[in-house]
């Protein structure tokens, strides 16, 4: 129908990404007119890849639309639960914020995969990533709060699936440093600043150098030399990676 194709995900009947996107801003809006906050969770469905191998995309689809209809069975009047694509979910809360707390919010949300999901026939368990993001009365937009659930949700899924994660003060200071590594990254090597140690490779048998490793070190201009561990796993999960190979 017209109105399934502008307001509805076509699998789950769960509004669409667009509408959730609406609902999250108006919702916003409300909390800066007054006292109020709006909490978001960003569900990562686990190892649905490995569902699909099992038992085949059909009955995958289906797991999908039972989980939708597990979520909507949970809303209460200020809730809204949508498909945000693939195998992810979100989860919409408004309410005081003296009693809107991140934890209850993710322990409600895990609490909908905690039985199993009857799926033609199948008695099918399915665990979720949960990540958790409260915004305060004013203190909160849309794109922060969304990058926050988005970020705690990624923390959550690093733990092995199953699990939930709050995003904190920590957190953000952590995201603010990655996007600040990021930034001064781009064209860090048309610039110099990517040089190359050299750490030898001895034989244990005649005790003698017999290769070098050859490993990147970042001379930032203002940071000093900044350690691996901190750009290269920025650059891994961008296009960046190739600038720095």
């Amino acid at each position: 129908t017209l109105r399934g194709k502008i307001f509805e995900d076509e699998l789950t009947r769960l509004p669409h990404r667009s509408i959730f996107l609406d609902r999250l801003d108006l919702a916003l809006r409300r909390t800066g007119g007054g006292p109020g906050a709006v909490g978001l969770a960003f569900i990562s469905l686990d190892r649905m890849k490995e569902k699909n191998d099992r038992f085949g995309r059909v009955i995958g689809d289906e797991l999908l639309r039972a989980v939708g209809q597990r979520l909507s069975a949970i809303c209460g009047p200020a809730d809204t639960a949508a498909r945000w694509g693939g195998d992810e979910f979100v989860f919409l809360s408004e309410g005081d914020p003296e009693h809107l707390d991140g934890l209850a919010l993710a322990s409600r949300v895990a609490d909908a995969f905690s039985r199993s999901f009857d799926v033609t026939g199948l008695e099918l368990f399915q665990t979720a990533s949960i990540g958790v993001s409260v915004g305060r009365s004013g203190e909160t937009n849309l794109d922060q709060l969304l990058r926050q659930a988005e970020a705690a949700g990624q923390m959550a899924k690093q733990r092995g699936g199953e699990a939930v994660h709050l995003f904190d003060e920590e957190m953000q200071a952590r995201a603010l440093r990655r996007a600040e590594v990021e930034d001064a990254l781009r064209g860090a090597a048309d610039r110099g600043e990517l040089v190359l140690h050299y750490q030898p490779e001895v034989s244990l048998r005649t005790n003698e150098i017999v290769a070098v490793e050859a490993l990147v070190r970042w001379q930032h201009p203002e940071w000093g030399l900044v350690a691996p561990g901190e750009f290269v796993p920025v650059a891994e999960t961008s296009s960046l990676i190739l600038e720095l190979g």
